[in-house]
């Protein structure tokens, strides 16, 4: 009986067959951190139990056990316990990639370690967050890695090439170190999915090298990261303190790729940060929802609003998200009772979450900062802010991750991350693939530039607007206390 030959991993693969179905197309590869938690922006532990999953087909799953069985019988080699481990875990990765969803994504047991730990703000990596992303590439963009010979042959043959768009490119040379393609004619925009920046972590290796936000990775070390998954990129990529990384990445607005040299550290990622400015200007800076942003951020606006601040700048630039419990906490603290966003899950209508009654905002004017880098839990606060009329938002255009997910640990120490819902701003507007547009659109020099340093424009920018504000309230009050009394009383 096949039964009697089912080892742990094989039931996390039976279960995964039964609960996602299969589905045909490109591999798409998954979300990943490497030095900051990212995962599912708005993510959290799912309650619901797999036995409740009715009608299932069990085809799927006596294939795969037949498949196995033959394979432990008869393949030539043999196949080891660790080999069958391994060929487990690749069928749920390949099943989950077949959904096209890059943020739907499966775990194993060190990764998923990793993650806890990179929840937790403590880690060895770059200090960068990655993600899978869609982008447009044009002819002219290709005309230079096309030079590089950045794929194998085989890789040419089968897949029509990553880098270089077939419609205007005709392969002349290939070898197994590479190859050579020639310029035929003009072609249009095209879309392909590559493994992106979300943000660099404050003051880690990758920022401090100029790593920044939408560079898109083209090689780690010598490896070409075409065709690689995520999960490869990820291991590649992170490493004890002290050892040595190149990254050739590309970036918007540059006609080459840049290889940069990094050296892996130790990452504390600082949750909050905060500082007077000019006697009476609050700074605060949320790098990350994770476990501890709540208490921290209501500490650090005790700690300004005790020192008198009149008016706030929260910095949420390169903030790639966290947990959506601890989003809506903390930015209950910056908005009113009501609506902070709207999640949509399968078949439903949109439900609100709201600030709690008590909630009563943060009642001095207040500016937000994002960028690029600024995603998923960050846009919920942006977005709120913006739309509840608390606030203004300056800066860049944000991220546009819109998107909801559930994180469920398996038995065998390993799991699964499900996209389950989609979240909109208070007024209904979507953030996937859009993000949060500024009210004020400022461009930072080209460069590293550090916040609160003579070059961050955008921070200059927001700190006069607060300063706006203030004027704005204190004319207001004066014009209110020279009112005759029976005018106050009317």
């Amino acid at each position: 009986m096949l039964k009697a030959h089912v080892r742990p991993w094989m039931g996390i693969v039976m279960v995964a067959l039964m609960t996602l179905s299969f589905a045909a197309g490109t591999q798409f590869r998954s979300l990943a951190c490497v030095g900051a938690n990212l995962m599912a922006g708005v993510g959290g532990f799912a309650s619901e139990s797999l036995s409740a999953v009715e009608e299932i087909s069990l085809r799927p799953v006596e294939a795969f056990q037949e498949v196995t069985a033959l394979l432990r019988r008869n393949y030539v080699a043999g196949i080891s316990e660790k080999q069958e481990v391994e060929l487990g875990y690749a069928a749920i990765r390949g099943m989950l990639a077949g959904l096209r969803d890059p943020y739907t994504r499966f775990m194993d047991p060190e990764e998923y370690n990793g993650f806890r730990e990179e929840n937790q703000g403590h880690f060895e990596g770059i200090g960068a967050t990655l993600e899978m992303t869609e982008v447009p590439v044009s002819p002219e963009s290709d005309k230079e890695t096309a030079k590089q010979g950045a794929l194998s042959p085989f890789q040419c043959a089968v897949c029509g090439a990553d880098w270089v768009n077939p419609l205007s490119y005709r392969i002349t040379r290939a070898s197994a170190n590479g190859f050579e393609a020639e310029y035929v004619s003009e072609a249009p925009f095209y879309r392909e999915y590559r493994i992106s920046v979300v943000a660099p972590i404050p003051g880690g290796p990758a920022e401090r090298v100029g790593l920044k936000a939408g560079d898109q990775v083209v090689k780690i070390d010598d490896t070409s990261t075409y065709g690689m998954s995520m999960t490869e990129a990820v291991k590649r990529i992170r490493g004890p303190a002290g050892t040595a990384i190149s990254l050739l990445i590309r970036r918007e607005g540059e006609s080459k790729p840049i290889e940069l040299e990094i050296v892996r550290g130790n990452i504390d990622i600082p949750t909050v940060e905060k500082r007077v400015l000019d006697g009476d200007i609050g700074y605060l800076r949320i790098n990350s929802f994770n476990e501890s942003s709540v208490e921290l951020t209501a500490e650090g606006l005790a700690e300004l609003k005790t020192k008198g601040i009149k008016g706030l700048v929260l910095d949420l630039r390169n903030n790639p998200g966290g947990g959506l419990e601890v989003c809506l906490d903390v930015t209950a603290m910056f908005v009113p009772h009501g609506p902070i966003v709207y999640i949509q899950a399968k078949g439903a209508e949109p439900a609100p979450r709201l600030a709690p009654k008590q909630s009563r905002g943060l009642g001095l004017p207040l500016v937000v900062l994002v960028n690029r880098g600024s995603a998923s839990a960050s846009e919920i606060l942006a977005g709120a802010v913006q739309e509840r009329g608390v606030g203004k938002v300056v800066g860049e255009r944000t991220f546009g991750k819109g998107l909801v997910q559930i994180v469920r640990p398996l038995k065998d120490g390993s799991a699964v991350a499900i996209t389950t819902a989609k979240y909109m701003t208070p007024k209904k507007h979507e953030v996937n693939e859009r993000g949060i547009l500024p009210d004020k659109e400022v461009a930072q020099p080209e460069g590293v530039v550090r916040p609160l340093s003579d070059e961050d424009l955008q921070a200059k920018t927001a700190v006069e607007m607060v300063k706006e504000q203030i004027a704005l309230r204190s004319a207001s009050s004066i014009r209110q206390s020279r009112l005759p009394a029976t005018a106050l009383a009317r």
